[in-house]
């Protein structure tokens, strides 16, 4: 499998809701075991994550973060709770409750979120709210040419 690597001057964040969530999940874990990736991705954010809380590797994926990588989760989910009891549920929900890994940030979204639909209206007020810009700048924003110089910009000092 070849991976494309994006450009590092580039921050890239990668938002899930659902099972794009458990995309986004599967695609660290295979940027994990494909080389030397730690780092790659500047921010992660699952929405409703259908994923087991003990049964993954999280600590694989979160290597790939360099800055935050955030679960939101409500525990009023009983849609993603009833779809995935038989295989995940007795083992835990991302998507339903907080992780207990280091380096993850739990936000409660229970208050904004009836059930998993409710992300689909919901997730530009939680997304903006996280601020997601304000925090852990781990890439430099200023742009780079070719030799990884600093080009200035209008109005730089």
């Amino acid at each position: 499998m070849n991976i494309l690597l994006p450009d590092f001057s580039r921050p890239v964040t990668l938002i899930g809701f659902s099972l794009g969530a458990r995309v986004v999940y599967k695609c660290l874990q295979a940027l994990a075991v494909s080389g030397d990736n730690e780092g790659l991705v500047e921010r992660v954010v699952l929405l409703g994550a259908p994923l087991s809380v003990k049964g993954e590797q999280w600590d694989t994926a979160r290597k790939i973060v360099a800055g935050r990588f955030i679960n939101v989760y409500s525990t009023n989910d009983w849609i993603l709770g009833v779809a995935f009891r038989a295989s995940l549920f007795s083992q835990g929900l991302a998507g339903i409750q907080p992780i207990d890994i280091p380096g993850v940030e739990n936000i409660d979204a229970t208050d904004y979120i009836d059930g998993h639909s409710s992300y689909l209206w919901t997730s530009r007020r939680i997304l903006e709210q996280l601020e997601l810009d304000a925090y852990f700048p781990v890439f430099s924003h200023h742009p780079v040419n070719p030799d990884g110089q600093a080009i200035q910009t209008h109005g730089d000092d």
